[in-house]
């Protein structure tokens, strides 16, 4: 049954991979799309990555650029960084995707990204990746209990205080 199911599932998201591709404004963008699906299928996934990031910041130049395009081509480039052990821009790929598809207001993608996100989180919570954060418009102070594992004196006089979690 669900070997059956596999062609329909593939032909679905072909449908809306070629839809999103084609949906962009900027001619140089979907060559650098085209090109980057056809790295990503000869499995230069690095460089497919690469230029999906790429396309997308070429799409956004445009007067009115195409959100729908942005999201789909900085999702793509976010799941080829991770899958190449490139963490901390996996995740701004992703933030920058999840900024699209809330201006779109397409909240079932969003949900999507930020299940991804939370993924990106866990698969990386015993290595030692940074990640930054888009600025927010407003800001808040809240106030969180934790537990201090160790502190770590630093160089500079400083210290380094490592929380559980």
């Amino acid at each position: 049954m669900v070997n059956r199911l596999v062609p329909k599932i593939l032909c679905l998201l072909l449908l809306f991979c070629s839809h999103a591709l084609m949906a962009q404004k900027s001619p140089v963008a979907l060559q650098m799309a085209k090109k980057a699906m056809a790295d990503s299928t000869a499995k230069k996934y690095s460089e497919a990555a690469t230029g999906f990031a790429n396309a997308a910041i070429e799409e956004a130049k445009q007067a009115t650029p195409d959100a729908v395009f942005i999201a789909s081509v900085y999702w793509r480039a976010a799941t080829l960084f991770e899958a190449t052990l490139q963490f901390a821009t996996a995740h701004d790929c992703y933030y920058k995707s999840l900024s699209q598809y809330q201006k779109l207001k397409d909240y079932n993608h969003a949900s999507q990204l930020l299940t991804s996100i939370a993924a990106l989180y866990k698969s990386t919570s015993e290595k030692k990746v940074t990640y930054s954060y888009p600025k927010p418009k407003s800001e808040e102070t809240i106030v969180a209990h934790r537990t201090i594992e160790t502190l770590q004196k630093q160089a500079d006089g400083s210290f380094l205080a490592i929380i559980e979690g």
